[in-house]
């Protein structure tokens, strides 16, 4: 809106112009105000200028330059959210995908390479996504019809199209399958599980973290570990991978103790079952540390950062150990060199770095967990480089570091250290 007046004492008329984005220039006549809309992003120049009573128009118009920046729309639906290393993508109930932030190797899926993408965008016109992984440069999702897409980074061939090579930058269909039901995708690897009960892993396999029982360097095309048809949930990490049949295993890089089996064992080729425990309902792994749910919550692996969650940085823990006394613990997830867990409130500790603790501040290490906001109704975290998060009435909030644009917020921010709404 542009409000403007003359010197001249009395009547006249005005013109104006527009210069930028879509805008054809050219004055025509306005008056004491005028209104713009549905401008594009981009730099414009607005322009004004006099005409008296006798026809003489003003030879130097009053100009204003001025630069739009479309922020987002803030959603209120969404129902799944991954944060990668360096972007985010996210599902809303309208069945709708969006993805943000680093789009270097075109994760972000919206047909080319186009450096930071610093607010959601909608990736395809597909409206039935049912849920998505956003791995280290890579992601993949899984639409209501049970077929699964994956993009991005495919170096080690973790997008899963039988090749290893370059990047590819819309969502590619992995197999003819229609009934996967769940998928993970971390630094260079990628997991998923099929409603048979079957797993399947696929990328780089340089120590084990494929789990076929040797390491073959790349493995390109979804391959099926162990004949179990009843496993349920899988979680891929930076070099180690852990999925739940009702027991709990872990295989890969066991070089921090990641693998849960007591010792470091160096590379860990098949599925180890870890502890005796048959009730476990979900696992999370990324970076060089692991968490797993039973109601009771337990992490181990490198705790450098007190990551572990078990109050002090000791290392590396060989074992699961148990964090705080709670036992109804729904959610957690593993980010580089952090940890978030859900139980109704919101917990986070380990590396604050970059604010990816969400406390207001980047205080170094937290080791143990710290309540983050007073809400009570989380209902889903996820963990990178960045962490973001789901209140159950479906608002979701990013925080961390912001230098892709993964918050969300608009623009390349640095650190965002407390929640903020997307």
């Amino acid at each position: 809106d542009f409000t403007f007046s003359s010197s001249e004492p009395i009547g006249g008329t005005f013109e104006c112009e527009l210069t930028g984005p879509g805008q054809s220039g050219g004055f025509t006549a306005c008056n004491l105000t005028k209104t713009y809309t549905g401008l594009a992003d981009g730099e414009y120049t607005f322009s004004v200028r006099a005409i008296d009573t006798v026809g003489n128009t003003d030879a130097t118009p009053a100009t204003s330059t001025f630069t739009l920046v479309f922020v987002n729309e803030i959603f209120t639906d969404w129902t799944t959210v991954s944060a990668g290393g360096s972007h985010t993508c996210g599902v809303r109930s309208t069945g709708a995908l969006y993805c943000w932030g680093d789009d270097a190797n075109g994760q972000a899926g919206n047909g080319a390479i186009t450096g930071n993408v610093t607010v959601p965008k909608q990736i395809t016109s597909v409206t039935d996504w049912k849920t998505v992984s956003a791995g280290g440069t890579h992601t993949c999702a899984i639409r209501s019809n049970g077929s699964l897409y994956c993009w991005g980074n495919d170096s080690d061939g973790q997008v899963g199209n039988g090749a290893s090579f370059g990047s590819t930058t819309n969502p590619v269909q992995i197999t003819s399958a229609t009934d996967w039901k769940t998928v993970s995708a971390k630094g260079n690897d990628t997991c998923a599980i099929r409603s048979t009960g079957k797993l399947y892993c696929w990328g780089d396999d340089g120590v084990g973290q494929v789990g076929n029982g040797s390491i073959t360097g790349d493995v390109t095309s979804p391959a099926q570990i162990t004949s179990a048809t009843d496993w349920k949930a899988v979680a891929v990490g930076g070099n180690h991978t852990c999925a739940v049949r009702g027991k709990l295993y872990c295989w890969g890089n066991d070089g921090f103790g990641q693998v849960g089996n007591g010792s470091i064992t160096g590379n860990v080729t098949s599925p180890a079952q870890i502890t005796s425990a048959t009730d476990w309902t979900a696992v999370a792994a990324r970076g060089n540390h692991t968490c797993a749910v039973r109601g009771k919550l337990y992490c181990w692996g490198d705790d450098g950062f007190g990551q572990v969650g078990n109050g002090a940085t000791t290392g590396n823990v060989t074992s699961p150990t148990q964090i705080t006394t709670a036992t109804t613990w729904t959610a957690a997830t593993a980010g580089g060199s952090h940890t978030c867990a859900v139980r109704g409130a919101l917990y986070c500790w380990g590396d604050d770095g970059v604010g990816q603790l969400g406390n207001g501040a980047t205080t170094g290490n937290v080791t143990s967990p710290a309540q983050i906001t007073a809400a009570t109704d989380w209902k889903s975290v996820s963990a990178g480089g960045h962490t973001c998060a789901i209140r159950s009435i479906g608002k979701l909030y990013c925080w961390g570091s912001d230098s892709a644009g993964q918050v969300g917020n608009g623009a390349t921010t640095g650190n965002v250290t407390s929640p903020r709404q997307v």
